[in-house]
């Protein structure tokens, strides 16, 4: 058996590792005996701390499988709105399909803004791809094709590049 805190290998039934101290059960971060989730939900909000790379993979994945078809189906009911409006169960459906359209969009700003923040960068400059949303360039769709040229840099950026090494002002270095 090996101390969680240095990586010293521990004697047979020594509770506490001879080099640096540590209880010999205690895992890495103090949280005792009681298991971490792999992804707890509230994390999924969060714009606090930082988040590594494959763990930003996985939750980005994630929330494609689930919110561009959302967003789709989202459309084609807006589109067909005088249909739906008509009866109070197609004003739920809509109103739960916006409600869930919302949660989807913050916490893909959640996670890529605590992506960002393993690059030391604040996730505020999220803000800089709304702006083509509030553009008075009219009906032109360089400004569309633009914004979608910036969002895959972006996502492609956030996906192959490492975050930096050690702790920064946004938190520790987060576990691979």
């Amino acid at each position: 058996m090996y101390c969680s805190k240095c990586g010293s290998e521990l004697p047979g039934n020594s509770r506490f590792c001879p080099s640096c101290g540590a209880a010999a059960g205690e895992p890495r971060g103090g949280t005792g005996d009681r298991p971490q989730r792999p992804f707890p939900l509230s994390d999924w909000f969060s714009f606090r701390g930082r988040m590594a790379r494959q763990e930003w993979w996985i939750r980005t994945l994630i929330l494609l499988f689930f919110w561009v078809p959302l967003s789709l189906l989202l459309l084609m009911v807006l589109a067909a709105a005088d249909k739906f409006l008509q009866d109070a169960a197609g004003i739920m459906f809509l109103c739960w399909l916006a409600v869930c359209f919302i949660a989807g969009t913050v916490s893909f700003a959640a996670v890529a803004a605590r992506h960002l923040h393993d690059y030391n960068v604040s996730g505020w400059w999220l803000l800089v791809f709304l702006i083509p949303l509030f553009s008075r360039y009219g009906g032109e769709n360089i400004v569309l094709w633009t914004w979608l040229g910036a969002l895959a840099i972006l996502f492609l950026a956030l996906g192959l590049r490492k975050g930096n090494a050690g702790d920064n002002r946004f938190g520790p270095q987060p576990q691979s």
